[in-house]
Order: C-alpha cells, then structure tokens, then sequence
C-alpha cells in the first residue's frame, strides 16, 4: 500500500475501494476501521470519510444525553467542516415530543440546520414517533419547526428515495420535482415509500420538466403486510383516470404504469374494501405483468383477475397467510384458492402461476384432497390455455409424520412433479 509519504495513485485507492464495497458485511459498518483509515493518508482520509458520512442516521425513538450528543457532534462537524455535507447522501431522523421545545437550542432546530446543509442528499426518511400522528400542514405552520420544514422541502426536489411515518398531507407530488416513475410500498395507513424509477429501468420517458404531473405514476405498488392501508376513490384529473385517498389525504396515484402488484387481503369476502379497492387499481392499468395476493382467503380473486382486460397479465403469485378470524373461509384457506382458480375463466393470459403455502400454519386442518383440489382445479384443460410453469411452494417449519405421508403421495400431483 505504501508508506505515509509515498502512498501510490489515487486511482489504485478507488479501484481497491471499489472491490472492498462488494463486502457490505464487513464494510458498512465498520467505522472504527473506516475512521483508522483515514488517519493513514490524506487520500484514504477522503475516501473513508465519503463512506462514513454516506448515510446519516439519527433515529432515536427515546431522545437520551448520547443521542443528544450526536445530533450536536453532527452539527458542529458540518459547521467547520463544509465538504463532509457533500458526503451525505442518506439522511434518517426522528420527530419526538421531547425535540419540540422551543428556541435555537432545540433539538428540531438543530435538526433542520444539518438538513439544510445537505445538498446532495437522495434519501430522506421520516419517522414522526409522537402520539397518534403529524400533519404536515400545521406543522409548517408552526414557526418553532419552520426551518425543518424549509429543509425538508429544500431536499425534495433532489430525493430519489422517501419514506415517512406518520405525517398526514405530505407533499408527495413535489418528490423530484414531479413527472417521474415511482415505486410505492405501503405499509400502513401512515407509512409510505417511494423510490424513482430511473431511465434505464422504465419504458417510457421517466422525466420531463416541461410536462409536470400533479399524480403519482406507479410502477410497483406493495401495499406491504399489515392491514390494508387506506380507502381508493375514483378521481379524474387532466382526463387521467386516477385513485385517490383522502383519510388520510394524498395526492392522486396514476397506476396506468403500474408493471407489478402486490396486495395482502385481510378480509373475508368479495364486499371487503381490500377486494373492492384491488379491482379498482387493476381496472386502472394497461401493463400490468405480475400480480401478488397474500391473504387468508381468496374470494374475490376471479373477478379480480378478469377486470385486467389488456390482456397483459402473466404472472399470478399466491401465497397463503395465517389469520386470526375464525370465520370458515378462514379455517379452509384452500377451499377458496381452488373455487376461484376453478372460475377463472379461459380469457386469462397467465403463463406462471405460483403458489406457497406455510404447513407450519395449517398443519392440523391440510390434507391430501386439498392439494389434489388445487391440481384438479390448475390441471382443467379449458381454464389456462397458455400456461406454462406451476410452482408449488411448501415452506415446512415442524416435520410431523402426517407431513411425510403428504409428501410420499405422488398420485394426482402430475401438474407439480
């Protein structure tokens, strides 16, 4: 490597960092290395300063002396030494009751001076630990947090990532300045994330500063694996046929993009809002390619699958999810998969279908005719005209002996072996 005096081209460093990235384990988190380092040479120092300084967090979700400490630490950094905010391309913190004194002092004033600074960050992430939640609108309003919320909107138009966690009416729409492709994970009401598509990944024009969006245009949507999120309404703007939450509010999702979909059914019926609110996004698309259900019954799934009329559809994912409703459709989650797949329809275009299954979960209540349902039900010669792969997935977490019998039986399963 050199001596302190002679310590070789810069550009042997970057190509040797570069190979020492391809071990996150050992790197990432490694800042006492990272810091040793960069007392070695001026050249490692730069280096090792870009990967420490890389991504900020200052998640405290219990505001204590040491976390205190580290936000004042930060600051000061930053304050003598400018260029490190170059650096910082990741930024997380925490919005706690505790920081919400007032004065130059404070903890949210500290904050917002750091971010402030930050012009070259590309992820934010927000998570507001208060009780119930924040709404953006009174909280710009508020002038103890005005300069937070200058930041905040000081950043956006540069983020390619943004995750919040329970702040109400956040502008979403000026991510990026707007007209960009997105993918969005929700996971519940109040947590949302989204990440720009970039131009080599997307089909279309991902940007375009003369012709701004006022929607979100989705290429994944992941509704995640907690309760579904919110209540999809109908909306039309600049004749662009759109959904749109309003409790809690956001601004109106374009899934005319939408590639893939994944959705996770907590209710028991085709009346619920997670089945009524899946054919609405279905019925917004024209490329769809893959669609994931997650649930503990898939009544409904039919009628779903058949409002894609675009024919674009080839990739159908099942996977079948305990529940703690002890309602019948519940106690049988297979008898509804194979009713469903049953009435399909020969329309459908699906290539692929898989399907998992936890035995862990339903050990006591699964037995053979249940597996031969789901083959008689796959295996009708009218239903899937042009599929072409059957995934069965068995995730077994207890070997019981009526398991192996299960697994022994080879009869009636030609469709999976």
């Amino acid at each position: 490597m050199g001596v302190k005096g002679d310590p070789g081209p810069f550009d042997d460093y970057q190509g040797l960092w570069g190979n020492l990235y391809l071990s996150p384990e050992i790197w990432f988190d490694d800042v006492d290395t990272l810091r040793s380092l960069s007392l070695c040479c001026s050249d490692l120092r730069l280096l090792s300063q870009r990967r420490i300084f890389h991504t900020v967090d200052i998640k405290h979700y219990h505001r204590d002396l040491q976390s205190l400490k580290k936000i004042l630490r930060l600051h000061a950094v930053l304050q003598s030494s400018p260029r490190i905010a170059d650096y910082v391309r990741a930024f997380e913190f925490c919005f706690l009751r505790d920081d919400i004194t007032p004065g130059p002092a404070s903890t949210i004033t500290k904050v917002g001076a750091i971010l402030s600074r930050l012009h070259r960050v590309k992820a934010l992430v927000w998570i507001a630990s208060v009780n119930g939640s924040l709404d953006w609108v009174s909280f710009c309003a508020n002038d103890t947090y005005k300069d937070l919320a200058q930041a905040i909107l000081g950043v956006l138009p540069n983020l390619t990532f943004l995750k919040i966690d329970k702040i109400q009416r956040f502008p979403l729409d000026m991510m990026a300045g707007g007209n960009v492709l997105l993918d969005v994970t929700e996971d519940t009401s109040y947590t949302i994330s989204l990440a720009i598509v970039s131009n080599n990944d997307c089909d279309w024009n991902g940007r375009d500063a003369t012709s701004l969006s006022p929607c979100i245009r989705i290429r994944h949507y992941n509704i995640g694996h907690n309760l579904w999120p919110r209540e999809l309404k109908e909306h039309e703007i600049e004749s662009v046929n759109c959904l749109r939450s309003f409790h809690p509010p956001l601004p109106p999702f374009d899934f005319s993009h939408l590639q893939t979909l994944q959705v996770t059914w907590q209710g028991s019926g085709a009346g619920s809002r997670c089945v009524k609110d899946t054919q609405k996004i279905i019925n917004c698309t024209v490329r769809l390619k893959e669609f994931t259900c997650a649930g503990c019954s898939f009544t409904g799934l039919s009628r779903v699958i058949q409002s894609q009329r675009s024919g674009s559809l080839t990739a159908l994912n099942l996977k079948v999810t305990r529940s703690t409703d002890l309602g019948r459709s519940q106690r049988k989650p297979l008898a509804t998969l194979c009713r469903e797949l049953s009435i399909l329809g020969s329309h459908n275009h699906l290539e692929r279908l898989t399907i998992t299954i936890d035995l862990l979960e339903y050990t006591s209540a699964m037995h053979q005719r249940d597996l031969q349902a789901i083959d008689v039900a796959i295996a009708r010669g009218d239903q899937f005209l042009s599929l072409k792969a059957v995934d069965l997935l068995i995730d077994i977490v207890k070997v019981s002996a009526l398991i192996l019998q299960w697994l022994a039986i080879d009869a009636g399963f030609g469709v999976f072996m």
